[in-house]
């Protein structure tokens, strides 16, 4: 499983995601535009994720990001990804957003997993991690 993973965006998807990758034992980061933000065990900052520089900036130094980001912003954030070196996973649902991302995954020495969804999807990839700890 990925160490340390950054969570792009708190809303309800994105805090269970990271609440998930916590029980896990994954040092979570979550950064979202809110400063409201409080989860147990969860490192948190605000940024502003329509920056593209702001972006690469909050993903450096971890293994995987995860954007819960709306569908409009889910390509800059797998841009980032791919800039930076990351795996990505994002549960968007949105056909065109995730052909592009899939253009980005051909040249990425990275996994990037578009349209994992919640359940299923995230779901699986996470008992599958659980399931190789047995």
């Amino acid at each position: 499983m990925f160490n340390k993973v950054v969570i792009l965006g708190l809303g309800g998807v994105g805090s269970l995601v990271a609440a998930m990758l916590r029980d896990l034992g994954a040092d979570v980061l979550g950064i979202d535009l809110r400063d409201d933000v409080a989860l147990d065990g969860i490192r948190f900052s605000t940024a502003d994720l329509n920056d593209p520089a702001t972006l690469r900036s909050v993903m450096s130094e971890h293994d995987a990001v995860v954007s819960c980001l709306p569908y409009q912003r889910t390509l800059a954030a797998a841009e980032a990804a791919h800039d930076v070196g990351l795996h990505y996973f994002d549960p968007t649902e949105d056909v065109a957003t995730t052909k592009d991302v899939r253009r980005l995954a051909e040249t990425s020495g990275y996994v990037m997993i578009p349209q994992n969804g919640l359940a299923p999807g995230f779901i699986g990839i996470l008992g599958a991690a659980v399931a190789r700890r047995f």
